[in-house]
């Protein structure tokens, strides 16, 4: 895959992203930034959207409220630890047994990716921390 050089620190730095869930009405006001020159990516949150995203189940346990051990092991290392993702298998029979909760919980939330390459993308950044309900740094 080619893409698009969209800024100079595309080249000299390594590139992150910060994730967030929003409320659709705060989302859409993260669709709107022409400057980010398509570096934000807005996507509705549904069960489909879950499970080709099993690697966002500690995402899911926290909104949920359910402890992330009933359903990813967790692993020490000398930086800490952090869980393990569980298998399609397991993720899929997660999400059927707390559907109706999932549909409750992600009713108008959306997945609000901020890369960090357009100019005022830090700034932008620390407001979505603000107003996000759950968020995470990606590299």
């Amino acid at each position: 895959m080619i893409l698009r050089i969209q800024s100079f620190t595309d080249i000299i730095t390594n590139s992150s992203s910060s994730v967030f869930v929003m409320q659709s009405d705060i989302a859409d006001k993260y669709r709107n930034i022409e400057e980010a020159d398509d570096c934000i990516g807005i996507t509705p949150i549904t069960i489909n959207w879950l499970q080709r995203n099993l690697w966002e189940a500690d995402m899911v346990c926290d909104l949920l409220h359910i402890d992330p051990k009933t359903l990813m092991k967790y692993k020490e290392t000398q930086y800490g630890g952090y869980y393990d993702y569980p298998s399609q298998e397991v993720w899929d029979q997660f999400l059927k047994d707390h559907r109706e909760q999932i549909k409750e919980t992600f009713k108008d939330l959306y997945w609000v990716d901020i890369e960090d390459h357009f100019e005022g993308a830090y700034e932008i950044t620390d407001d979505a921390y603000g107003e996000a309900i759950w968020s995470d740094s990606r590299h």
